[in-house]
């Protein structure tokens, strides 16, 4: 799978799990994914967060089974969080409807 088969899935996802908050993310090219007016990602409210992925494997991964993989990759290294810890990108995730009740 290319990389820009893989930023676009990477996009989809991400898209779909985050809807508050500010979510800006790097892919292992060193682009920025960037959707909407304030942030890449999300209606630009608090908190921001930058999530590095630093291979095109893990984006592959997360697209099969992001529950899964992403704190598999974060544990390994794939996966970086900058600007916040692993716990404000799960608030993140809960703010947005997809990381349980709210």
């Amino acid at each position: 799978m290319s990389g820009t088969l893989s930023a676009a899935l990477l996009k989809r996802l991400l898209k779909t799990y985050v809807r508050s908050g500010a979510l800006r993310v790097i892919d292992p090219g060193g682009h920025a994914l960037e959707v909407g007016h304030m942030s890449p990602m999300g209606d630009g409210t608090a908190p921001t967060l930058t999530l590095r992925f630093n291979s095109w494997a893990i984006v592959r991964k997360l697209a099969l089974n992001p529950a899964l993989h992403l704190p598999e990759g974060y544990m390994n290294g794939e996966i970086e969080i900058e600007g916040g810890s692993i716990y404000d990108f799960l608030l993140l995730l809960k703010k947005s409807g997809k990381g349980g009740n709210k």
